[in-house]
């Protein structure tokens, strides 16, 4: 279940963090410009967001990427979930997929469009909450959901925070599970309360008991057993 307390205890300690600090600066700069993202500041957000797939970018043609994001401003607000639907049609926006979007919208409207992330989605899979398949809109639905079940304690950011922070600490267990890494290797990356650790091996034993399932109904279904 994700609620006010799974919140209040997986938002990280992100003071010394300088990736939570170029967000700062970034979402200020866009704020500050009147939501208008210039080339500079663009290269910046997609660093931040994605810089392995920066070389699908083609910033000789930064004009059009412009003319797109000029235009979710011209778009009702529960519209411009289109964006993603006008990089698509376009084609000529080359590297911006969901999250590169969602970024976009987010740095844009920071209260109303959440990022979305393949560790945020890992999240609400875990508490069944998203399925195999998931679309943006059922993506924002869901963390407004948690955001309400909060009673807007935390935003959107913090809330992305925790979710990231959640996933992130499970698969440095399941590393460790794996044989990939020792427990010392990960010890100093899990110092939390025992409440947090003990969640995280309660949600993997439920979901290796999943897994061992589908395994004895395979081989039930193969007369195996």
């Amino acid at each position: 279940m994700i609620n006010r307390r799974f919140i209040k205890n997986w938002i990280p300690d992100d003071q010394d963090n300088p990736e939570e600090d170029k967000y700062k600066a970034i979402l200020k700069t866009i704020q500050e410009q009147d939501l208008r993202i210039d080339k500079n500041t663009f290269q910046k957000l997609y660093d931040w967001k994605a810089r392995r797939s920066k070389k699908y970018l083609d910033l000789n043609k930064y004009k059009l990427y412009e003319s797109a994001f000029n235009e979710i401003s011209d778009l009702k607000d529960e519209e411009k979930i289109k964006f993603y639907m006008k990089t698509k049609e376009r084609r000529k926006l080359s590297g911006i997929l969901d999250p590169v979007a969602s970024t976009i919208l987010h740095f844009m409207y920071p209260d109303k469009f959440p990022i979305k992330d393949v560790r945020t989605i890992g999240t609400l899979r875990d508490k069944d909450l998203l399925g195999e398949k998931v679309s943006y809109k059922d993506y924002r639905t869901e963390i407004f959901k948690i955001y309400d079940n909060c009673k807007g304690e935390f935003s959107l950011r913090q809330i992305d925070r925790a979710l990231f922070t959640y996933n992130e600490k499970k698969e440095l267990l399941i590393s460790v599970l794996e044989g990939k890494k020792s427990i010392d290797d990960v010890a100093k990356h899990l110092i939390a309360p025992q409440e947090r650790i003990m969640e995280l091996i309660m949600d993997l034993e439920n979901h290796f008991k999943e897994k061992l399932l589908k395994l004895n109904k395979l081989k039930t279904e193969l007369g195996m057993s």
